[in-house]
């Protein structure tokens, strides 16, 4: 659920509401998550580092060329990234940036591949 402060002023398409969402990374997940807000209604900017990643999305889906690009008119961005330091490469980009919210699922998947690590590095006792 989006912040109320998020969804004022915004167009209501029958009981939801219109939002502008930038995705950054359109790989396996990222691409999945634009569709299907995209089905939903809501206006979707995707940008990718590998270009021609975004070639392969529907006709209702903005590609970009830039991080800024797909946070400039958006009221939540997505990151969808596969590493933290594909991350790293876009924070700079993203603060100045400044949009209203960010989401980020990854970081449990990184510090749960970590502790695997951890635990296999580990001595047997």
């Amino acid at each position: 659920m989006l912040p109320r402060r998020l969804l004022r002023g915004h167009r209501v398409v029958g009981r939801r509401r219109h939002l502008q969402v930038g995705v950054i990374g359109h790989g396996n997940m990222g691409r999945g998550v634009a569709a299907s807000l995209a089905r939903a209604g809501h206006d979707v900017v995707v940008y990718d580092a590998d270009g021609a990643q975004t070639l392969r999305r529907p006709s209702t889906i903005t590609a970009v060329d830039s991080v800024a690009a797909a946070c400039r008119r958006a009221d939540a961005v997505l990151l969808s990234l596969p590493h933290e330091a594909a991350e790293r490469a876009v924070v700079a980009d993203l603060l100045e940036a400044r949009p209203p919210l960010v989401l980020n699922w990854a970081p449990r998947a990184w510090a749960g591949r970590a502790r695997r690590t951890r635990r296999a590095a580990a001595p047997a006792s």
